[in-house]
């Protein structure tokens, strides 16, 4: 069986990204003709968005769809094919960002890993390490099931010559990068491409951060989607397209080596990947405390505010500073149960899955002894 399966980080986020009104409904008329099988498509944030991508592609080829609904802001991950899609499910990732930082929206978004995924963007690697970990468990118990083949394809914002991708090409050597295998003396620029639209002169450097990773034989593969319109790109992003052949699913045919297997042929990558994971996990671990310290100082604040302009209504004779202390009062009282919120279901969750993620290491780099 041949597969042509084409990625796209769409860029769709709301207000921030540049003329996306635009580009949605130029992919949208792309989308019309597209002439590839199964279609991927990420940072699809706006329900109209995806409503009015889905019924474009019905339009053409493309006539089965599945959007993952995931985290508070509506997911970001849609999915376009010519076949029926008999079964889709979510899995998020257990560490997907920070929770404190603005810009790490994926905490919120919740990225799926499976067959099509996006690994979130930040300036952590230990998250994107252990989310490669995560998504290789996955794609190994998959792999055992017997099913014709596997496809990873998206946005992973890792270079190929990242620690992360090191980690996830030793623990999936089934797989095949199709880019790499069809050009393997050819960059293949996906993020800030000298040919895209939306890329700053004097920026950061371009890079090959948009994979397709197939377990059957990669014949063909391009980037494309450069241009939606003579002055404007589809995306941030260039896409990429890449022609697959699969042989007859065969259970049990796909079973590779165990976690413990890989690790321990590869003690030095995963000793390094597990040093920055316990930094990253202790880091998690204090900020945990500093949120959930800070919304008890700020209940005490505001507790005492009352108490003080009840005992002593000063107030009534000093107006001026009245304003003052009812802002004071309303900011501690809105900050208490949110830092208490932030501290212990956001940094408190993040970091006993990346501790797990660290223990499961050392599980598996510790000497087996019977």
């Amino acid at each position: 069986m041949q597969l042509t399966i084409l990625t796209l980080n769409c860029w769709g986020l709301w207000l921030v990204a540049k003329r996306r009104s635009q580009r949605m409904g130029w992919l949208a008329q792309f989308l019309r003709s597209c002439q590839a099988d199964v279609v991927m498509l990420q940072e699809v944030f706006l329900h109209k968005d995806t409503s009015l991508l889905v019924n474009s592609a019905k339009a053409g080829r493309l006539k089965h769809a599945h959007f993952f609904n995931s985290g508070m802001l509506h997911g970001e991950l849609l999915l376009l094919s010519t076949y029926p899609i008999h079964e889709a499910r979510f899995h998020g990732y257990a560490v997907a960002g920070d929770p404190s930082v603005p810009t790490h929206g994926d905490f919120y978004a919740e990225p799926v890993k499976g067959l099509k995924c996006r690994i979130p963007a930040d300036t952590d690697a230990a998250i994107r390490i252990s989310q490669v970990l995560q998504l290789a468990s996955l794609v190994q118990v998959a792999q055992q099931q017997g099913y014709m083949g596997t496809v990873i394809a998206g946005d992973l914002n890792c270079p190929p010559d990242s620690l992360e991708m090191h980690i996830f090409k030793a623990l999936l050597p089934d797989l095949h990068d199709c880019w790499l295998e069809q050009h393997p003396d050819q960059p293949g620029y996906t993020s800030n491409a000298a040919d895209n639209t939306f890329t700053k002169p004097g920026g950061d450097p371009p890079s090959r951060i948009d994979y397709v990773w197939v377990s059957g034989k990669p014949v063909g593969a391009r980037v494309t989607m450069q241009r939606a319109h003579k002055s404007c790109s589809y995306s941030d992003h260039l896409g990429v397209e890449a022609v697959c052949k699969f042989e007859e699913a065969c259970p049990g045919r796909h079973m590779t080596a165990t976690a413990r297997e890989i690790i321990g042929k590869n003690p030095q990558l995963f000793e390094a990947a597990q040093g920055i994971m316990q930094q990253c996990a202790d880091r998690f671990q204090n900020s945990r405390k500093r949120w959930v310290l800070l919304a008890i100082w700020c209940a005490f604040a505001a507790v005492m505010l009352f108490a003080v302009a009840v005992a002593f209504p000063w107030w009534h004779y000093q107006r001026a500073a009245l304003p003052v202390v009812l802002c004071i009062f309303a900011v501690s009282c809105a900050a208490s149960p949110v830092s208490f919120i932030l501290g212990f279901a956001g940094f408190g969750s993040i970091a006993a899955a990346m501790k797990e993620a660290v223990q499961h290491l050392q599980l598996c780099l510790s000497p087996c002894i019977l």
